[in-house]
């Protein structure tokens, strides 16, 4: 394009001159917004309120946080409600009015920033003082407000009260009736409370709203409680009776007890006049009666069975069954209460379909029932209105009955046919030097158990059987006398010389075989029978007792006369003297001696215990421990467990040697020779001496290697050892057995 040829035209360089002008103008606008809004920055404008509170130079959260604020406080504007004397306090938000805090925090912060020109103007303006301020406006959920209005007519309104009587008695004293007199009731009308608020919740400040009330009237009258006054005080005349027919308890109520299970209740929408009326129902009766008292009222169908008590043979049961019906109980006393009691002498002696003849199948024949009443007579009834001789109004106890399957007839009829027969003792005749073992009644009854069962082919029939687990408990020392236990041989060294004395066999009685025994006596005409059972041998038979026969072994080690550890030494060795080894049977030496305390003898002495020497009770019983380790060394027995001294003693054979602490270390040995080990021991002041009397087992060599791996040690040296034996056996078996142990110095 040609730009002179352009210039040339008419208006041509105007026009430009205009457009210069213009772009000038906006190039200063924009200018001048940018610094502007640099000025600003990214917080609210200058100037820039809400609802009146100033919020100038506030960032976007603190924006929003302040007209949260805001939003909360009209929220929170309280509304106060009298109907008549009836408070009720709320707010806006409870009754469903809202805030536009959303709207009213964009408003405050797009305050110069929302278009060019207007923002331009406003940031400029506001440079100058102009202000603004932003409302939070308020809206109304309807739906909400109606549920609020509903909720709190309701709970402004009184409900009317009726008239109530209460049926009130002492335990022991008169009953007596309280009248409460009935009220008026007030109602709110839901619509007005919704309207009143409609129209002015955008109202500053506390909003007082008064509502009209509506009078509800009483909604019982004299004649309401007139005649049920009338129908309480005859409910409360006399006794009334449900008489049970099976063999449950009776329930008779007294009117302290009526007065309990009766209730005076509104019936809204019945004729004036019966508006009040009695009335119980189940829930009464058992909280009156209580678990134990209707246990005693219900009763399951109760087969007959027979049980063994006290030395009879006894048939129980056999009763029909009881689930009382407790609603129709409640129905059967309302209408038993509302009938006048008898009068006997207006029916001249005569019984009503209410009361059962004399010796009726109701069983009532002069006796005195549960609550001390004379059904015949009526002489202790309670006192009602002066009349001692009317009779308590009677009824049958309503509910469910069935008849047992098994009856007591027929379980009678079994016992009689079963000739058990428990009143006479059984004898079983002990075949042994034990007693004779003598059932009572008492001790029949307690080891037997019968059962009536139904046989298909014979009917019914008692079955019985003995436990054996009772027999502990019912014959006790009987038993026990039944049985003696074996006594085993013994064998001591007196002088040098071997002296026994022979076994006992015992008599171990065959429980189940004697069970069924009794089960035969007891339903028989012969009652007596020999004891079953079978001889027990002892352990240590006489057998065993001849094979002590010679000293297999022996071992001495010495004794510092003068030493306290010499009375621990001696007293352990004391204890251990006579105890026998059968084959077989392993022997802990630590077992054998017992705890080492003072009161068994033992003293305080030293101890190794970690490498230290300490003083303990008992100290120095270790070197039996290595006596006794020997003897059953050289006499080829099994050693289960030993240990050496962490310390090389010199009076003992080297690694040869054991030490003993009580629950810790031990030596055990294991008789595996087939004669029995007599241990024999002796002690002077001067040694210590164990002995092995058997018969010889086997051959026994012994060797120690030399020492190794000397340490130094200022009291005594440390070294290893290596040492062990080879034992021969009668049949030419030979075994080596290698052993070893590191002493440790001591310094």
């Amino acid at each position: 394009m040609d730009i002179d040829a352009l210039l040339e035209r008419p208006f041509a360089r105007p026009t430009l001159v205009v457009v210069a002008v213009l772009l000038g103008l906006h190039l200063i606008a924009l200018l001048t917004l940018v610094s502007l809004r640099a000025a600003t920055g990214e917080v609210v404008l200058v100037g820039t309120s809400v609802d009146g509170e100033d919020v100038s130079g506030l960032t976007r959260e603190e924006l929003d946080a302040t007209v949260s604020d805001r939003g909360d406080e009209l929220l929170a504007r309280p509304i106060e409600v009298d109907a008549d004397g009836e408070t009720l306090s709320t707010d806006r938000a409870e009754v469903g009015v809202d805030a536009g805090l959303a709207a009213t925090a964009e408003e405050a912060w797009s305050r110069g920033r929302s278009g060019f020109y207007t923002a331009v103007a406003e940031q400029v303006a506001a440079r100058f003082g102009s202000e603004h301020d932003a409302r939070v406006p308020l809206s109304l959920d309807e739906d909400r407000l109606r549920t609020w209005a509903d909720g709190a007519a309701e709970e402004l309104s009184v409900e009317p009260d009726p008239a109530t009587v209460t049926l009130a008695a002492d335990e022991d004293g008169p009953t007596d009736l309280e009248v409460t007199e009935p009220s008026e009731g007030t109602a709110v009308d839901p619509d007005e409370l919704f309207d009143e608020v409609a129209d002015r919740y955008q109202e500053p400040g506390l909003l007082e709203i008064d509502v009209d009330v509506e009078v509800v009237p009483e909604p019982t009258s004299d004649a309401d409680v007139d005649a049920v006054l009338a129908d309480a005080e005859t409910a409360l005349a006399d006794d009334v009776v449900l008489e049970n027919p099976s063999a449950g308890a009776d329930l008779a109520l007294e009117p302290p007890d009526l007065a309990e299970v009766l209730e005076v209740v509104f019936a809204e929408d019945a004729a004036e006049g019966q508006r009040l009326q009695l009335s119980s129902d189940g829930a009464r009766v058992r909280d009156h009666l209580g678990e134990d008292a209707l246990e005693e009222l219900d009763a399951d169908p109760v087969d007959a069975s027979l049980e063994l008590v006290d030395g009879e043979a006894v048939v129980e049961g056999g009763t029909v069954s009881m689930e009382a019906d407790l609603e129709a109980v409640a129905d059967r006393i309302v209408a038993l209460s509302s009938e006048e009691p008898a009068d006997p002498e207006e029916e001249d002696g005569e019984n009503d379909e209410g009361s059962p003849e004399d010796g009726d199948e109701n069983g009532d024949n002069g006796e005195t029932d549960e609550n001390g009443d004379n059904d015949e007579t009526g002489e202790n009834a309670p006192e009602a209105d002066g009349d001692e001789d009317r009779e308590p109004r009677r009824d049958e106890l309503p509910g469910e009955t069935e008849e047992p399957e098994r009856t007591a007839a027929a379980a009678e009829e079994a016992l009689a046919e079963s000739g058990l027969d428990v009143s006479e003792e059984v004898v079983l005749e002990n075949p042994s030097a034990g007693e004779d073992l003598v059932l009572g009644p008492e001790e029949l009854t307690s080891v037997l158990e019968a059962e009536l069962v139904d046989d298909e082919d014979e009917g019914l029939q008692v079955e019985l059987e003995a436990d054996e687990d009772d027999f502990e408990d019912a014959l006790g020392g009987v038993l026990d006398a039944a049985q003696p236990g074996p006594v085993d041989a013994s064998v001591s060294l007196v002088g040098g010389t071997i002296e026994r004395s022979g076994s006992t066999p015992g008599f171990e009685v065959d429980l189940g075989e004697m069970a069924g025994l009794i089960v035969e006596l007891a339903t028989s005409d012969e009652r007596t029978e020999e004891l079953p059972g079978e001889q027990v041998e002892p352990d240590f038979t006489d057998e065993l007792a001849q094979t002590v026969q010679e000293e297999v072994s022996s071992f001495t080690t010495p004794l510092t006369p003068g030493q306290p550890r010499n009375r621990n030494i001696r007293r352990a060795a004391e204890i251990i003297d006579g105890d026998v080894v059968l084959p077989g049977e392993r022997y802990s030496l630590n077992e054998g001696i017992g705890r080492r305390t003072s009161e068994r003898g033992f003293g305080e002495n030293g101890f190794i215990r970690e490498g230290e020497l300490v003083s303990v009770t008992g100290g120095g019983v270790s070197q039996i421990g290595t006596t006794f380790m020997n003897a059953a060394w050289f006499a080829g027995i099994e050693l289960v467990t030993f240990q050496p001294h962490s310390f090389y003693f010199s009076h003992y054979p080297e690694g040869r040697e054991a030490t003993l602490s009580w629950n810790t270390i031990d030596v055990v040995i294991e008789n595996d020779s087939p004669y029995a080990i007599l241990i024999s021991t002796s002690s002077s002041e001067s040694q210590v001496t164990i002995s092995f009397w058997s018969t010889e087992w086997a051959e026994v060599d012994t060797f120690t290697g030399d020492r190794t791996n000397v340490r130094s040690g200022r009291v005594r040296d440390g070294f290893d050892i290596s040492f062990g034996r080879t034992i021969t056996t009668p049949d030419g078996e030979t075994r080596t057995e290698n052993y070893s142990h590191s002493y440790v110095p001591e310094d």
